[in-house]
């Protein structure tokens, strides 16, 4: 109904206008010669029907539009429109949001998984791993097996933690070590040690801690190209008397009766470096005889005759080259495990 009355209207309205045109087209051909009137006429009605036809057209479109939207009102008038209103991006966000989250999930996942992986390797190996020079030494199977290489995840892990939470397990910070010779000796002798076992064989037992210095003593005893850049008493002293009879018999080598001797009276007057041993030497033992008896140029007066001499100066070292040869022979230098 709202159609047919729109429709009289605009038709009304139309009409109004051509016979307007008309009236004032056909006064305006009185005062001229009075041709083409019906032309003028007929193109008039053809522009009202145009007119007529035009404005249906868009009653149409906007009652059409009118209605699709009101199908989706509500009675206050608020317009909520279904999901295939909505534009592609939003879809398009949606899954960009989730692949987003499937990354932070796998992320977060990927980051628990190498914790506890971290966390296993540090209690099974941190307080029984030594660390030396480079070197992480653990016993398995009942011997040193050693790992230098950051193929390995776990050498990673061990090399930051030991330094940090197990600093005594650094034996390689207190003794003195010629380390060019020393990784001439492990680049020629890689296979002096096993490397670890796998993960999953790992036999980890309790450590001496004296596999780095084992390595050390076997490259200082080994033929060239490991040759002896420096005299191996500067090591033994580091680690002290003890720890080098017990390093010669791992390895199944008497100490030489020089060696012993030269310790032990670098003990008994307090010297710590061969160097001072050598400066000390200088003077020690180069005798004289004076007016009264023998002198020493470091202890001074000895006794009056040269016997007497030597007894007070083996005293004053507290050992004699013929003491320390006697005491390697009686040694048994192999080690009973």
């Amino acid at each position: 109904m709202k159609k047919l009355f729109f429709v009289f209207c605009v038709a009304l309205e139309t009409c109004n206008e051509i016979f307007a045109q008309a009236s004032y087209m056909h006064e305006a051909a009185e005062d001229s010669d009075g041709g083409g009137i019906w032309g003028v006429l007929s193109l008039l009605v053809f522009i009202g029907i145009g007119t007529l036809v035009s404005k249906l057209f868009s009653y149409e479109n906007s009652e059409t539009r009118s209605n699709g939207y009101k199908k989706y009102s509500d009675d206050e008038g608020n317009i909520n429109l279904p999901s295939e209103y909505f534009c592609k991006g939003q879809k398009t966000e949606t899954v960009e949001g989730q692949s987003k989250q499937k990354v932070a999930n796998n992320s977060d996942k990927l980051a628990e998984e190498k914790q506890l992986y971290e966390q296993q390797i540090i209690n099974m190996y941190a307080s029984k791993t030594e660390h030396f020079g480079g070197l992480l030494i653990i016993k398995e199977d009942g011997e040193y097996h050693y790992m230098d290489s950051y193929q390995d995840k776990r050498y990673k892990i061990l090399d930051d933690y030991i330094p940090k939470h197990f600093p005594e397990n650094c034996t390689h910070r207190s003794i003195r070590v010629d380390w060019a010779m020393f990784r001439a000796y492990l680049k020629f002798y890689k296979n002096e040690f096993r490397p670890f076992n796998q993960l999953e064989k790992a036999n980890v037992e309790s450590n001496d801690f004296l596999g780095g210095k084992l390595l050390v003593i076997k490259a200082y005893y080994e033929s060239p190209p490991c040759y002896l850049s420096v005299i191996p008493l500067d090591f033994f002293m580091s680690i002290g008397l003890e720890e080098t009879i017990l390093l010669h018999k791992i390895i199944k080598r008497p100490m030489s009766a020089h060696d012993w001797y030269v310790m032990q009276v670098m003990q008994n007057i307090g010297l710590k470096t061969y160097k001072e041993y050598e400066k000390y030497r200088n003077s020690a033992g180069q005798w004289h005889e004076g007016k009264d008896g023998w002198y020493d140029s470091y202890y001074g007066y000895l006794a009056p005759t040269r016997e007497e001499s030597q007894v007070v100066f083996e005293k004053k070292e507290g050992c004699s080259y013929a003491d320390a040869m006697k005491t390697v022979q009686s040694i048994k230098w192999e080690y009973d495990r």
